[in-house]
C-alpha cells in the first residue's frame, strides 16, 4: 500500500470513528465531514461557518459526555444512576436535564460574554480541568452541577407565606 493510499485509508477510518461517535451520542454530524477529500493536505481550509459548525458539534459531544459522566457519578454516590440526593430530597436526573443545566448555567453566559469566540470559550471552560484519559467527571464540574440541583431544592423547600385571619 502506498503512503498516500495509507493516509487516505487512515482519514476514512478517522471519519468513520467521528461519525460513529456522533451517532452513538444521538447527534448530527457536519455534512462536510462526509467528504474525506476535505482532509487532504492540499484541500481548501474549512470556511468560518464550517469551522463554527464543527465547534458547535464538538461542544454538543462534550456536553453529552459530561452529562453521561454526571449520571455515572450519581450512581456511584447514591446507588442509582438517575437520581440526585440532597438531605431528605431525591431528584430525578437524566442526560437531557443535565445538558439543559449546562446550556443554561455555562454555555449561554459564556457565549454572551465572548460572542466573537463562540464555542471556543465554552470548550475552553469544559476542558479547563480535564484530561483526555480521565474517565470520571472532574470534581469541580460535579460540584458545579450539584450546586445547581441543591440551590433548586432549597428554593422549592421555601414555604409560601400564609395569611390567617384571627
Amino acid at each position: 500500500m502506498s503512503n498516500s493510499s495509507y493516509k487516505c485509508h487512515e482519514i476514512q477510518k478517522e471519519i468513520a470513528v467521528a461519525k460513529e461517535n456522533f451517532t452513538c451520542l444521538g447527534l448530527n454530524y457536519p455534512s462536510w465531514l462526509d467528504d474525506y477529500s476535505r482532509f487532504k493536505p492540499d484541500a481548501a481550509p474549512l470556511s468560518h461557518d464550517e469551522h463554527m459548525e464543527g465547534l458547535k458539534c464538538l461542544t454538543a459531544m462534550v456536553r453529552r459526555n459530561i452529562a453521561l459522566k454526571y449520571i455515572i457519578s450519581c450512581h456511584d454516590r447514591f446507588g442509582f444512576k438517575d437520581i440526585f440526593v440532597y438531605e431528605n430530597t431525591v431528584t430525578e436526573v437524566n442526560k437531557e436535564l443535565i445538558e439543559n443545566v449546562l446550556v443554561c448555567q455555562i454555555e449561554k453566559s459564556t457565549l454572551n460574554e465572548n460572542p466573537d469566540e463562540k464555542y471556543i470559550a465554552v470548550l475552553n471552560f469544559y476542558f479547563a480541568d480535564s484530561s483526555a484519559k480521565e474517565k470520571k467527571l472532574s470534581p469541580w464540574m460535579q460540584h458545579l452541577i450539584d450546586a445547581y440541583f441543591i440551590e433548586n431544592i432549597k428554593l422549592s423547600e421555601i414555604e409560601p407565606l400564609s395569611t390567617s385571619i384571627n
